[in-house]
């Protein structure tokens, strides 16, 4: 699917200030050492980069049609509440990866697809 650049601008940027926002907050709230996690970064990144490959692709329809858009992420939030832990660390972890993750895919699905054209 082509995108418009500045909807990959706005990616890119809202991605960058989202891990400065989430490592401000991690900072300001807890007192042990921020420590990234190898594991939860990956679940991150992983579920974020699926996520909008499905999109993209319009797999199941989820694109287009609303409901199943809904069902889609209604679905993935419940997975992802039931099998992640309720734990700070691993939550910023996630939050990192899923804002590397967009990164990621954008820069590769959107910039460098481009340049190769």
């Amino acid at each position: 699917m082509e995108r418009h650049w500045s909807r990959t601008a706005l990616d890119l940027l809202s991605s960058v200030l989202t891990i400065a926002s989430i490592s401000y907050l991690w900072r300001q709230t807890s007192d042990e050492p921020s420590t990234l996690s190898p594991r939860w970064l990956l679940a991150g990144v992983t579920s974020t980069v699926c996520s909008r490959v499905l999109y993209d692709r319009d797999a199941l329809e989820i694109r287009n049609q609303k409901g199943r858009r809904f069902t889609y992420y209604g679905v993935h939030a419940l997975v992802a509440r039931r099998l992640l832990p309720d734990d700070d660390v691993a939550n910023y972890n996630i939050a990192i990866g899923s804002a590397l993750g967009t990164i990621a895919y954008v820069v590769w699905n959107d910039v460098f697809s481009r340049l190769l054209e």
